[in-house]
């Protein structure tokens, strides 16, 4: 799994997270008492992935993280396309990769994205 992550100013600590893809099989069910046990990030599923959950094999060249003009709102591009954001105020990020909303985030927002981030290309 690839992970988009917001630190709080100052550390690495992770403040939100959203799910960018997966470069295996996605997962039947995701095992929340596993998860739990092992502090693992839980697998996108079947159940909740989109047909652009799976990226095989990824070209780190091809990524380029992005700032709204506040700072506080972080986008992940890939060949110049938002694919994952996480929005100032929001409880959960917005991924391209999720079909349906549910614990790991929000199906990607165009508009949201493109009031977020007016710097990106239509």
């Amino acid at each position: 799994m690839v992970w988009l992550y917001l630190t709080a100013p100052g550390t690495k600590r992770p403040e939100r997270d959203c799910p960018v893809f997966s470069t295996m099989p996605l997962a039947e069910k995701v095992d929340w008492a596993a998860i739990r046990d092992s502090g693992a990030p839980p697998r996108l599923t079947k159940d909740v992935a989109s047909s652009e959950a799976v990226v095989a094999r990824p070209v780190t060249g091809r990524f380029e993280a992005i700032w709204s003009s506040d700072g506080h709102s972080v986008a992940l591009l890939r060949f110049d396309r938002c694919i994952a954001m996480i929005v100032a105020g929001a409880q959960r990020g917005h991924s391209r990769a999720l079909a349906v909303e549910g614990p790991l985030g929000l199906p990607f927002d165009e508009t949201l994205a493109a009031a977020t981030f007016p710097s990106l290309k239509r």
